[in-house]
């Protein structure tokens, strides 16, 4: 194992962030200050996988964390990406089961854009879930650790055509399984060549569990608004979508869904200003007449963030 201070491929470690299936995520600096997220692969299978993805496709996009190094000839290989300084939705949602609705609003209108600019480019997250979700203190979203196509099916025939091997294998398995498109899980499939079909079911299901506190039925979902009378129809509509059964069914990608969501925030009576830092985009609500001091709303915000909410439910929305 790693030692803070030990220099791997041009970054010296600094900090560890988590042990994870394939070896460990650190915390690191290059020669010219930059720091970055740091991901070491130990076992051997992974190495492997690692090393026949290849070097990162190259994508710039201020919703998704860079990744730009990577090298299967150090010992232990490893990839590098931005490092986020904030925290990451798997850890908010232990605090509360969903999310407030001034904070889920531009949760859910970022996660829209962000795949919309990597479909739009021909690439694909394959592996969104609230572990590679983050957001700072001003509520700016990052996707991390979006998966090479390659290591993607690497990685996938590796944990459900197989038997896992210890706890870290099962963990991982019961943390991807619920966001893993049906087709991906089937026996065999996980060999074919994903698309964005798989990040948009994957979206559906994240989007659902942010909003209702829960994991969706894929064979008889129920409408999110059956759990808020507040959230939006069109809500219903694009979650319902997205986690359709039936590739050909399914929503087909993220172009316009994010406009989409956001005009049907609107029309459900929610006042937005996209133009303020994404903690303070609900300046009112359908049931508040009087809109909220933004800087009250952003205060609200980076408190629930920086603090979670402990064993009280956050407050409903910003600035209520």
């Amino acid at each position: 194992m790693a030692l803070k201070g030990e220099r791997v491929g041009g970054f010296v470690l600094d900090r560890r962030l988590a042990r994870t299936v394939e070896g460990e995520l650190w915390k690191a600096r290059d020669a010219a200050g930059r720091v970055a997220a740091v991901r070491l692969f130990y076992e051997p299978e992974w190495a492997e996988l690692a090393a026949a993805a290849g070097p990162p496709e190259p994508f710039s996009h201020p919703l998704v964390a860079e990744e730009f190094a990577w090298s299967a000839e150090t010992r232990p290989p490893f990839r590098a990406r931005a490092f986020i300084d904030g925290r990451s939705l798997a850890e908010l949602l232990e605090h509360s089961p969903r999310l407030p609705l001034g904070v889920a609003i531009p949760v859910a209108l970022q996660l829209a854009r962000a795949l919309e600019a990597l479909h739009g480019k021909g690439l694909v997250h394959l592996d969104l879930r609230p572990d590679n979700v983050w957001l700072d203190a001003e509520g700016r979203l990052a996707l991390t650790d979006r998966q090479n196509r390659l290591l993607h099916v690497g990685l996938v025939g590796r944990l459900f055509a197989r038997t896992e091997r210890n706890a870290l294998e099962t963990a991982l398995r019961l943390r991807m399984r619920p966001y893993l498109a049906p087709e991906a899980q089937r026996g065999g499939s996980y060999t074919e060549t994903p698309g964005p079909e798989r990040d948009m079911f994957a979206l559906g299901v994240l989007l659902y569990r942010v909003l209702t506190g829960q994991l969706p039925s894929v064979i008889d979902p129920r409408y999110p608004s059956r759990f808020d009378k507040r959230i939006p129809k069109v809500f219903d509509e694009v979650v319902l979508g997205c986690i359709e059964r039936r590739v050909r069914a399914r929503l087909p990608d993220a172009r316009g869904l994010g406009e989409r969501l956001c005009e049907g925030w609107r029309r459900a009576g929610f006042e937005l200003d996209v133009r303020r830092p994404p903690s303070a985009w609900v300046v009112a609500t359908p049931w508040r007449a009087t809109a909220p001091d933004p800087r009250s709303a952003s205060g609200m915000f980076r408190r629930w963030l920086a603090g979670g909410s402990g064993t009280r439910q956050p407050p409903t929305t910003v600035g209520e």
